[in-house]
């Protein structure tokens, strides 16, 4: 099914550059007690990255979270990096609306909206460097999953995922590419959409992000990719490659892989994925990493292109893939 591609262009004239932001992080510690918190892990390493779960209109709320958090580290290389992040539901939420609509063939809602409401339940002062998963009501149907993503890589993130009656495959998938690829480790969508170049626009809006470090997954140049580093790695030679497409432009945009999670819901993510999030996780929790850290981890996936948790993975219809809105702040 297609779609207008979701680009938020709620414009301000500061950009935050990634390596001037000293991050800062949700202490776990002091909402574990709150009634309303289920906590599913603390991080053992690293400052701790949060993750909010939230189930809007399941009768077994409970178990909609457990079901959420089961899924949510599937995917390689987040079963090695689980270790780094807070994970914790909020039970009552029949009692809030977090004003989740549909909007053609997505779920919409006010990705502010929803931080806000979650920020006071929890009695925070911020939500900085945290992201908000949502398990959509199944009132509101069979829609496309959609990812709220800001620029500035501190900004609270927010994924509206659809998860009722849905197979183990797909609740792996959909929270590997909206949580795991775009909120957490800033991606871009990697698969086509439109037969066209991309417009003026939407190559600014990539270049806005990527000067913050994100949607570093796709270049708007063939020859200077951003995954050069890697691709000049001796174990990476035959795997990676630079080919037009991406951003859901056939022209204009170039990836690294002809398949990937963040293109098809067959594959797990291309090692310049892998890379990107192996960095972008270590660096958020205060945890640097290099290169050769990373092609060490690599090692058990590398001959290994379809690195899906399951491996029988059925295909999952266009109609139920994931979208981004991309907001420069």
């Amino acid at each position: 099914m297609k779609h207008l591609t979701l680009f938020a262009t709620a414009f301000f004239l500061f950009v935050l550059g990634a390596c001037e932001l000293e991050m800062e992080h949700v202490p776990v510690e002091e909402i574990e007690e709150n009634e309303n918190v289920v906590l599913f892990q603390k991080h053992t390493m690293g400052d701790g990255l949060m993750i909010v779960l939230l189930a809007d209109g399941y009768e077994d709320e409970v178990g909609t979270l457990y079901d959420m958090y089961d899924h949510l580290f599937l995917e390689p290389p987040y079963p090695h990096l689980r270790n780094y992040f807070d994970v914790i539901g909020i039970k009552g939420m029949a009692n809030h609306d977090l004003g989740i609509t549909v909007q053609g063939s997505c779920y919409a809602a006010s990705a502010s909206g929803i931080t806000d409401l979650v920020q006071n339940i929890l009695g925070l002062s911020s939500l900085n460097n945290a992201c908000i998963v949502v398990a959509v009501s199944p009132e509101l149907g069979a829609k496309r999953s959609i990812a709220y993503l800001y620029s500035n890589p501190q900004h609270t993130t927010l994924a509206l995922c659809s998860w009722s009656n849905y197979s183990d495959e797909y609740k792996t998938y959909i929270l590997a590419h909206e949580v795991g690829g775009h909120c957490l480790a800033g991606l871009d969508d990697e698969y086509v959409e439109y037969d066209g170049e991309i417009s003026n626009v939407g190559k600014s809006m990539i270049r806005t992000f990527q000067q913050n470090g994100l949607f570093l997954n796709v270049s708007l140049s063939e020859k200077d990719v951003p995954w050069k580093e890697l691709m000049a790695e001796p174990a990476y030679q035959e795997k990676i490659s630079v080919i037009e497409g991406g951003s859901t432009y056939a022209k204009g945009v170039f990836r690294s892989s002809t398949y990937s999670l963040m293109s098809s819901s067959s594959f797990g993510f291309n090692a310049v994925s892998r890379y990107l999030i192996w960095n972008n996780i270590h660096n958020r929790a205060g945890c640097p990493s290099t290169l050769d850290a990373f092609v060490d981890y690599d090692k058990m996936n590398i001959g290994n292109q379809q690195t899906r948790s399951y491996s029988a993975a059925p295909l999952i219809p266009d109609s139920l893939r994931g979208v981004i809105v991309k907001l420069v702040e």
